[in-house]
């Protein structure tokens, strides 16, 4: 037999390559497709999910566990978005923990206006939650080189009334003043835009 006719020349050699490095890239992706894809659950309409009140679980923080922001070493920005998702977030569980917990971002004089905020408050047995999320902060006026800055914030505020399971989701806008006393900045005014 004659060994030249058993040799595969440099071009079948390079096909043969190219061959092996196609298949083995088609494995790897038939792998990774049947193995590591996300799956996806279709559910029929027509189909409910009754779930025993007893498997369900509470995830809210205790009060004890949420840690305050502290004005030392925060922007102006990072206060306002803390004060309104603090301030605006509230349960009937908890009754103003929201005061409580702004306490330090504040000037003396707006807190004690927050603080009148509980003389004026109604007990109900019924369960009110209201959680709100900053979706957008946007300097208004001032600035932080002049140590006072006006901001609009958009938020996200969803209501749980009578029960955790009932929400409703709106969207507010609101103005917020911070203003810089000594090192740290402190807000000194808030409101809802109506």
């Amino acid at each position: 037999m004659n060994s030249k006719n058993n040799m595969l020349t440099l071009k079948q050699r390079r096909s043969v390559v190219v061959a092996l490095m196609v298949l083995l890239a088609l494995a790897l992706f038939l792998l990774w497709f049947f193995l590591f894809r996300a799956v996806s659950v279709v559910l029929d309409e027509d189909e409910e999910f009754d779930i025993p009140a007893s498997e369900v679980r509470d995830v809210t923080p205790a009060s004890s566990s949420i840690v305050p922001v502290t004005p030392d070493g925060a922007n102006a920005r990072i206060v306002a978005t803390n004060f309104v998702e603090r301030f605006g977030t509230y349960s009937t569980d908890v009754p103003f923990m929201n005061v409580t917990e702004v306490r330090e971002i504040t000037t003396p004089e707006f807190y004690s206006t927050l603080n009148e905020l509980r003389a004026g408050a109604v007990d109900s047995d019924e369960f009110f939650g209201m959680t709100v999320r900053v979706l957008s902060v946007t300097p208004m006026t001032g600035s932080e080189e002049t140590g006072s800055v006006t901001y609009e914030v958009s938020a996200q505020l969803e209501a749980q009334v009578g029960s955790r399971a009932n929400s409703n989701v709106t969207y507010k806008k609101g103005t917020i003043n911070v203003v810089k006393r000594g090192e740290s900045w402190l807000v000194s005014s808030f409101e809802w835009i109506l």
